[in-house]
């Protein structure tokens, strides 16, 4: 499986306080804690038998070149802070029918 080099951001520390606008943007889904507006899906009908292994290892890949994909914020003594670390994207194992049926409800 392909693994990506990860892009430095210049920060020797993995763990770090929030910028302003990240702070404001903390704050107000804290104020929200359903509001899924962030919250994008996508789904594409690919017409050909692809490659399994990159549709797999395409997620791991482009959050190790994008710092803000790879940057969690957890709340610590009652604050956010920002901590930076790469996961590893697991492969979900679903058959082609269970992945139809949850793109048909949308689950």
């Amino acid at each position: 499986m392909f693994h990506p080099e990860t892009v430095p951001t210049g920060r020797t520390e993995t763990e770090y306080p929030l910028s302003h606008d990240r702070q404001r943007l903390w704050f107000l889904d804290r104020l929200a804690l359903d509001d899924s507006t962030y919250n994008t899906s996508y789904v594409y009908r690919v017409k050909c038998s692809p490659d399994t292994a990159a549709p797999e290892a395409a997620p791991t890949a482009v959050a190790a070149r994008h710092e803000s994909l790879r940057t969690r914020f957890p709340e610590v003594a009652g604050a956010a802070a920002a901590v930076e670390e790469l996961l590893v994207a697991e492969p979900a194992g679903l058959s082609e029918n269970e992945a139809t049926r949850l793109v048909a409800t949308g689950s």
